[in-house]
């Protein structure tokens, strides 16, 4: 019989423990990298959550602001469309307050901001006499909506002591 050279026995051995040993490091490292995202995926989620709870007190806050006459309709539709274009709701979520879209999509041809201000006189009350036809139009369905949604997934509700 032939015998294995004892050095080569030795050799072989270092090389099984030297692939057992990068092994284990890269399973700790592989570990490590798991619980790294696993914490940034918490932390986006945290970010989105805070994100949407501060959307979701924009449109109570525009909605109350509207209610209390503080902002016109038009502009409270605008502004409550984009907001709900942030948070991602599902149509039927949506459905009850889809005057303010509705506002908006009849009134976003009319520039704003800097554009507004670059109109000549006639076009921005050819633009107002819009607004206020559109406001007038559809000031009996926003009422309720407003209303609504300034409860619109309110948490605090549950707390609230009578």
């Amino acid at each position: 019989m032939n015998e294995i050279p004892l050095a080569l026995m030795v050799a072989a051995a270092s090389l099984v423990v030297g692939l057992a040993v990068y092994w284990m490091s890269l399973c700790w490292r592989l570990l490590q990298q798991r619980k790294r995202q696993a914490l940034r995926l918490a932390a986006q989620a945290e970010k989105a959550a805070a994100k949407g709870d501060e959307a979701l007190t924009s449109l109570r806050i525009i909605a109350k602001s509207y209610l209390a006459r503080q902002v016109e309709l038009a502009e409270a539709s605008i502004r409550i469309s984009r907001v709900m274009d942030q948070l991602n709701l599902d149509p039927a979520e949506r459905a009850p307050f889809g005057v303010f879209d509705r506002v908006n999509a009849e009134l976003s041809a009319i520039p704003i901001l800097a554009e507004w201000n670059a109109l000549s006189k006639s076009e921005r009350q050819h633009h107002r006499k819009t607004i206020a036809r559109v406001e007038k139009q559809y000031a009996e369905q926003a009422e309720p909506a407003a209303i609504h949604l300034a409860r619109f997934r309110d948490n605090s509700l549950f707390y609230a002591v009578n």
